[in-house]
């Protein structure tokens, strides 16, 4: 078993209710993606950046 079989089931455990629980889970998986978009946007800021600094 995965860990995020766990995870799905302690969701399930603790709303006793699988939609909820379910809702809950794609709410927290979105959060989840927005930071790695927002992280990535960051990273290639941040290098465009420096390439401009390093060749004007």
């Amino acid at each position: 078993m995965e860990l995020r079989h766990l995870r799905h089931f302690l969701a399930v455990a603790d709303e006793l209710h699988m939609g909820r629980a379910a809702e809950k889970r794609l709410v927290r998986d979105y959060e989840q993606r927005l930071d790695v978009s927002e992280a990535m946007i960051h990273i290639a800021l941040g290098s465009l950046m420096l390439r401009r600094i390093a060749h004007p």
